[in-house]
């Protein structure tokens, strides 16, 4: 078997070769360059009439979308050359501009109703689980409950550094809610910079707050490719982490749509559950075994790592619906549960909630239910947490990752000791606070 000390520092910064020079791989400076969206301003004429035109306008552009052409896939994970950026123009352009129609129609129907939208997204973490402000936040139809929660694989014996929001151990994470959508991001920090005197967590949360101050300027386009290329530029321009490497995962819920947009690099990464059945999964990207993608930031030597860039994340959109969980985690989740492992945690109490939320009648009902349901995510994503970290100590249990690693021609039985981070989601659709109470 495996030493186990073999296994806690396994996720190891990629050398390529010792005797390239070590400007061979500089810091690239990445640039936004999708162009800005100009939303049109309300029409002045009959609402019906720009309608009718908007529909003309995204029909021509559905015509002239040669999806054979326009729309890539990433090839192999084993292939390990770069993704130029014209890998993603033609396909974000397209969305961009049958987007911005989008909200062009729905601004042109709002012109025929008078009623005001008034909601807020409560949010849930393992240690907070207060409803919103309903009455002092606007936004609109589509909202997530979620509840975040860690298991360091080791507590840290010194103050926590400053970068650092919790202890994950390695890990890191962020949420935020927007008026029109809301955005969570979750990093898992290389280990084997350990060896070399660098704090993996310093990177990771690095990331994970530039990825959240990048998500804050954006207004109605929640594409998470952006969010994740604006927020390493920025960590890598700032300079203040010196060193270090990172998986990432972006996800964004439109709220207007009930679409979920997400860009993964590395092995991190989400499902969706509905009705009991996992309906998707993000893609693993791996260079070799338990050699993920990563972004970096690589100091002065002699070696030369292996740098991924934002570009080769793997990009997916969905259309969700009530009753829908997500679960969000780093590879310490997935390394030791299978997704029935997963489903049978949660079905029983999201069951009752999807039970209880048929039940609701009015504001009052609903508020009490929101309530109640974030405690109860509070308690599945503990639960979830636990679970992953007794199974990763079970050295006689055949996991995902020693059924990965004997697939890779070595003998590994029992789990992976790692850090364990998780956001757990259930979607809902909200019917009962979109009005300001009189």
């Amino acid at each position: 078997m495996v030493e186990e000390t073999q296994i806690l520092d396994n996720t190891q910064p990629v050398i390529i070769n010792e005797n390239i020079e070590k400007n061979a791989f500089k810091d690239i400076s990445l640039t936004n360059n999708q162009e800005d969206i100009d939303v049109l301003s309300e029409s002045d004429g009959d609402s019906d009439d720009a309608k009718t035109k908007i529909n003309e306008d995204i029909s021509h552009d559905l015509d002239h979308v040669d999806t054979e052409s326009d729309v890539s896939s990433i090839g192999s994970i084993d292939e390990l050359d770069i993704l130029g950026d014209s890998h993603f123009d033609k396909k974000d352009n397209i969305n961009d501009n049958l987007y911005a129609a989008k909200i062009k129609l729905q601004d042109a129907e709002k012109t025929d109703s008078e009623a005001t939208i008034v909601s807020s997204p409560s949010i849930t973490h393992s240690d907070d689980s207060l409803v919103g402000d309903l009455e002092n936040r606007h936004t609109n139809v589509f909202k997530i409950l979620y509840s975040c929660c860690n298991e360091p694989k080791n507590y840290r014996t010194t103050s926590l550094p400053a970068i650092c929001k919790k202890d994950c151990g390695e890990d890191a994470y962020f949420e935020l809610d927007q008026k029109n959508f809301m955005v969570f991001g979750i990093a898992d920090g290389v280990g084997g910079w350990n060896k070399s005197g660098v704090d993996p967590s310093l990177f990771a949360w690095d990331l994970m707050n530039s990825c959240k101050e990048a998500s804050e300027y954006l207004e109605d386009w929640p594409d998470p490719k952006t969010i994740l290329i604006d927020g390493y530029d920025t960590v890598v321009r700032k300079k203040e982490v010196k060193a270090g490497s990172s998986t990432a995962c972006i996800l964004t819920l439109d709220k207007i749509s009930g679409i979920v947009y997400s860009t993964n690099l590395g092995d991190s990464g989400f499902t969706v559950i509905r009705d009991n059945k996992v309906i998707f999964k993000t893609q693993e990207q791996q260079h070799y075994f338990n050699a993920p993608y990563q972004l970096s930031i690589i100091p002065d030597t002699s070696v030369a790592y292996l740098q991924n860039t934002p570009h080769d994340a793997y990009d997916d959109q969905l259309t969700v619906e009530e009753g829908d969980v997500i679960v969000m985690g780093t590879d310490g989740l997935w390394d030791n549960m299978y997704d029935e492992d997963i489903i049978n945690i949660l079905k029983d109490k999201i069951n009752d909630i999807k039970e209880r939320k048929a039940e609701v009648k009015n504001r009052e009902e609903y508020l009490k239910w929101e309530k109640d349901t974030n405690e109860v995510l509070s308690g599945l994503s503990f639960q979830l947490t636990q679970q992953a970290k007794k199974y990763s100590q079970d050295w006689y249990r055949e996991s995902p990752f020693s059924k990965k690693f004997n697939n890779a021609g070595q003998y590994y039985s029992g789990g992976k000791i790692d850090d364990i981070t998780i956001i757990l989601m259930y979607v809902t659709y909200d019917r009962y606070t979109l009005s300001k109470p009189k």
